[in-house]
Parts: structure tokens; C-alpha cells; sequence
């Protein structure tokens, strides 16, 4: 499992963060396990990915623009509270939970009203990483289905 306070609170993980460009992330990964390079489309060569311990790092021209937690993966993402509690971060983990689990561990969010439309409802952390939910009318169920940070989205400042 991966803590990911420091994810939330400052919109970096250890050894990684927006900007580090591939050179130093293959250097910190080791080529030996970097795996395969997946495109997003395969005639533009500059937009890519790599998956790391259920982490999508996303390249724009050689430098990591987006890092996204896969939640619905394999690998387990938890956040610590103030009194010590280990809150793991599931697919059907609810608004209503995260928004506790958030609270708990003195990480500041807001609403984020422009990914909020339709079925969508999105947080913004104090270290500009998106949390993104879908609410389906069946079930009356609220699942995560994004947990990222990615400078493509955010204007510089938290609460700008």
C-alpha cells in the first residue's frame, strides 16, 4: 500500500512530480522495470504513458504532465489521519468518506465547479489533485473514478 498524503496536501509523490522529465524518471525507476511506453495516439509521438506500481505517469514532450492514481488497480492507495488511522482509498470509496478522510488528515478541499456537470462531481486539494466522482440515478451509488494531479487542469494556486 502507498500513502498519499503528501500527494493530496502538495501535488507530488516521492521521487516524482509534475515537470520531471523522462530522462530523471527512467533514472529513478531503473530501465529495468520501466515497461512498456503506451501512446495515446500512435502518430503523435510527443503524448505518452508508463505505468509504475498502479501509477499512470503521462508525458507531454518528455516531461510528466499528469500523474493519476489507478484506484480501481491492483495496488492500494490509503491516506493517514491525524491520529494515526491508515484510510484506504477504494473504487467505491464514497463522497461523503473521502471528504472525511480529508478532514481527518488537515488536507484542505473545495469543490471544483469546472469538472462538476451532469452525473460528475469533482474536489480540488490544496495540492491541486482532482478527485472526481460519478453518481449513477440506479444504485444511487457514488464511486472515484480519477484521483490525479495534472498541470494541464489547474490554474498555479490552490483556491485560484
Amino acid at each position: 500500500m502507498r500513502k498519499v498524503n503528501d500527494f493530496l496536501k502538495y501535488g507530488a509523490l516521492p521521487k516524482f512530480w509534475l515537470g520531471l522529465s523522462f530522462e530523471e524518471f527512467s533514472a529513478i525507476i531503473g530501465e529495468e522495470k520501466l515497461g512498456k511506453r503506451w501512446y495515446y495516439d500512435t502518430t503523435d509521438k510527443t503524448t505518452y504513458a508508463y505505468f509504475y506500481k498502479g501509477i499512470e505517469f503521462s508525458f507531454l514532450d518528455d516531461k510528466i504532465c499528469i500523474i493519476n492514481l489507478d484506484v480501481d488497480g491492483r495496488k492500494r492507495f490509503y491516506v493517514e489521519t491525524e491520529k494515526g488511522e491508515k484510510r484506504i482509498i477504494f473504487p467505491n470509496t464514497t463522497l461523503y468518506q473521502i471528504i472525511e478522510i480529508l478532514n481527518q488528515s488537515s488536507i484542505n478541499w473545495r469543490f471544483y465547479p469546472r469538472y462538476c456537470f451532469n452525473h460528475q462531481l469533482t474536489l480540488l486539494t490544496e495540492g491541486n489533485v482532482i478527485i472526481q466522482f460519478g453518481f449513477s440515478d440506479k444504485e444511487k451509488l457514488s464511486y472515484i473514478f480519477k484521483l490525479h494531479k495534472s498541470e494541464l487542469s489547474f490554474s498555479p494556486e490552490y483556491g485560484s
